[in-house]
């Protein structure tokens, strides 16, 4: 994780990141690898930047999803990922 980041697109000759777009599932199958390869330290710091995408709003309509409450914005692959993450980490 690059200054507390991983960032959905890289480029595969420099691996420099090509955007600075970050998802749910990118750190909830990032959480997941590091988890079933036995580094727990680095799972849990991806399941924990992973949660700052929660809406934790009780009064939003998307409590407890995976997106962007503003927007409305909400894709069903984060969500699952995010959901067999937690499963996993219990």
């Amino acid at each position: 994780m690059e200054k507390g980041k991983v960032y959905a697109w890289y480029n595969p000759h420099s691996k420099k990141p090509v955007s600075d777009m970050e998802s749910t599932a990118v750190y909830a199958l990032g959480s997941i690898f590091a988890g079933l390869s036995g580094d727990e330290v680095l799972s849990q710091k991806l399941l924990d930047r992973m949660l700052e995408f929660m809406v934790t709003d009780e009064d939003s309509k998307y409590y407890g999803g995976f997106g962007n409450s503003e927007t409305g914005e909400f894709y069903s692959f984060d969500n699952l990922m995010a959901l067999k993450a937690l499963a996993l980490a219990e």
